[in-house]
């Protein structure tokens, strides 16, 4: 894998400090990074009161239930969705997208 390098001079400091930071494959370990939630719990009313209603109804039913997940956070689905637009070329990885999906709150905030 190749290791990038980029020059970072923050406005109160002049002396430019080099990070180094190695290119890496997508995989099973961005999930652990940012990790989501599989708890009914973890939702918010209203809707957690519905889901869990629902579910009951279900189970009442006789249907199996298995709850795969119920949040995903923001950086995960920004990864995501845009790991999507690279591989069917809708967006360049040299875009600029990077910084989106790693402070997606900064674009909320423009």
């Amino acid at each position: 894998m190749a290791t990038a390098q980029a020059l970072l001079t923050p406005a109160a400091h002049t002396t430019p400090a080099v990070v180094s930071v190695e290119n890496e494959l997508s995989g099973r370990q961005w999930c652990s990074r940012f990790p989501g939630s599989q708890s009914i719990d973890d939702l918010v009313d209203p809707f957690k009161s519905n889901v869990k209603k629902f579910k009951a109804a279900l189970q009442t039913a006789g249907i199996g239930v298995s709850v795969g997940a119920t949040y995903r956070p923001r950086e995960r689905a920004y990864l995501m969705h845009y790991c999507v637009k690279v591989a069917r070329g809708n967006v360049s990885p040299g875009s600029g997208i990077m910084e989106t999906i790693k402070n997606p709150r900064r674009q909320q905030a423009q």
